[in-house]
């Protein structure tokens, strides 16, 4: 899944949802430390999303066995399940909106009808 795009409409910052597939976390492997086991990064961060060098991506500590994990390096610190919800069912996809007083119209039609999970 990825949101990533620029509409000339659209202000920056908005850090569309973008959820890397397996073979795609695989190419973001980083050895933190040795007893913290390994980083996998996710998506993307922020920055990068709007083209711009940033940070480390998004990503998941592994070993780890719960597919609600807390989601690294993601501003919310939240886990993911609670990080999708609030992405998609609350920003349409722009969770970079949160926090932010920016007229963003496609708004409403992307979170109308929207069923809960």
């Amino acid at each position: 899944m990825d949101f990533v795009g620029r509409h000339p409409g659209w202000s920056g910052g908005l850090d569309p949802l973008v959820v890397d597939p397996p073979e795609g976390a695989l190419s973001f492997l980083f050895d933190e430390q040795e007893e913290d086991g390994i980083f996998a990064g996710l998506a993307p961060d922020d920055l990068h999303k709007d083209n711009v060098s940033g940070g480390d991506p998004y990503g998941v500590q592994l070993p780890n066995a719960s597919a609600d994990f807390l989601f690294l390096y993601e501003r919310h610190n939240l886990n993911f399940v609670p990080y999708l919800r609030l992405a998609i069912l609350r920003w349409g996809g722009f969770p970079g909106l949160d926090g932010r007083d920016v007229p963003f119209e496609p708004l409403r039609q992307l979170v109308d009808g929207l069923e809960q999970f």
